[in-house]
């Protein structure tokens, strides 16, 4: 009797990277930037810089965590990992928690796969700290690398 083996083909027209330019984020760029090369998808680069934190910190120039965003952005372009690749780079600057301005972003742009990583804390860290990778939920695929897991992410 003979199987016949169906695959399913899956199309990502838009995929989002969201960052905050930690350690961890790189592991997710890599793999974000080969799945936008083997689908030939657009990339979306964004990092969100919440207000109410940057309130809260005492600097000489009230806008210095954007600048500071906006600056490892454009080193981040500077650095040619995109190339080859339809990409984006947003800085957002918007009241609310990093998940619900992501959240929104995603509803906007269309997003087929949403990728970030985790830094894998645990216990009181997460409690206090979150998680924006477990808050968001949506109808879209994600890939989640857990970068202090030492695997390979699955999508």
């Amino acid at each position: 009797m003979a199987v016949s083996a169906s695959r399913t083909q899956i199309s990502l027209r838009c995929i989002l990277f969201a960052t905050d330019f930690s350690c961890c984020s790189q592991t997710a760029l890599a793999e974000a930037l080969a799945l936008s090369r083997r689908y030939s998808s657009a990339l979306y680069t964004v990092t969100v810089v919440p207000p109410d934190i940057a309130d809260r910190y005492e600097s000489p120039d009230p806008f210095y965590l954007r600048h500071a965003a906006e600056n490892k952005m454009a080193e981040l372009v500077k650095s040619g990992v995109f190339r080859g690749i339809e990409h984006h780079e947003l800085v957002k600057e918007e009241a609310g928690f990093v998940a619900e301005v992501l959240f929104d972003l995603i509803n906007k742009l269309d997003v087929d796969l949403i990728a970030l990583a985790t830094h894998g804390r645990g216990g009181i860290k997460k409690l206090a700290l979150g998680s924006v990778a477990e808050t968001i939920v949506s109808p879209q695929q994600y890939l989640w690398v857990d970068s202090g897991s030492g695997r390979r992410p699955s999508v």
